[in-house]
């Protein structure tokens, strides 16, 4: 019999050709096959149980070492420290007034629309480096932002990546599908300024912080977190 929060993190997999139920903590993928694989955002060590327990350490893609109770196992993966270089290109301007959509028939006003799809002139720009081979050992590399202001761009030699409108949270960025030549890569994040008399409403876990000139920019920390992986079955 399962508690409910063992029940709530197991999944049915077949690691030695065999159905058990894989209890874990982790993120999980399992194929057709039944072939498990852990995911571990940030941290280099898993952790799982096995039931019913198998008869001898399953193959796995890194060392398992048993635990108690029967059945249970850990790994470590070899931890991988990622610094990126950022590098500040450009203060922000004086953004423009948010411009508001027709008014429906149902309120007096218009909503607030997003900036327009061209270069953002009055943006604050920062150049992010990430180091050759990020991606070496590792299943996935997560640029993570906290910052303040209206909507962040990510762009690479001129096209734009991906797009963020502020709510508070930090605003994190799988770089699997942007770093596949393993190669060194730098990026470019602007962020447009957030007026104070902008007509959007925040609920923020930290207050926004506006200037004397009633507007809010800033990059308050850049980090690269690693994702490491464990499969199943495989070596």
């Amino acid at each position: 019999v399962l508690s409910a929060e063992e029940a709530e993190h197991a999944w049915r997999v077949k690691p030695d050709g065999r159905a058990r139920l894989l209890i874990t903590d982790q993120d999980v993928i399992v194929d057709d096959n039944g072939q498990a694989r852990l995911h571990a955002r940030g941290e280099a060590h898993f952790g799982f149980t096995l039931i019913p327990a198998p008869e001898k350490t399953p193959e796995a893609s890194l060392p398992l070492t048993a635990e108690k109770p029967v059945g249970s196992y850990t790994a470590s993966a070899t931890v991988r420290n990622l610094q990126p270089e950022v590098k500040e290109l450009q203060a922000a301007g004086e953004a423009a007034p948010v411009r508001l959509s027709p008014p429906p028939a149902w309120r007096s006003q218009g909503v607030a629309q997003a900036p327009g799809e061209g270069e953002l002139p009055q943006a604050a720009k920062w150049q992010i480096g990430i180091p050759q081979g990020a991606l070496e050992g590792l299943s996935e590399a997560w640029l993570e932002l906290r910052y303040q202001g209206d909507v962040a761009r990510l762009s690479a030699d001129g096209k734009l990546l991906v797009d963020d409108f502020f709510n508070g949270l930090d605003w994190r960025i799988g770089l699997k599908r942007y770093l596949s030549d393993g190669g060194a890569k730098t990026l470019e994040l602007s962020i447009l300024p957030l007026r104070k008399d902008a007509p959007v409403y925040f609920e923020t876990p930290h207050a926004v912080e506006f200037g004397p000139n009633g507007q809010a920019v800033r990059l308050e920390s850049v980090r690269l977190i690693p994702e490491y992986e464990l499969r199943l079955g495989a070596k």
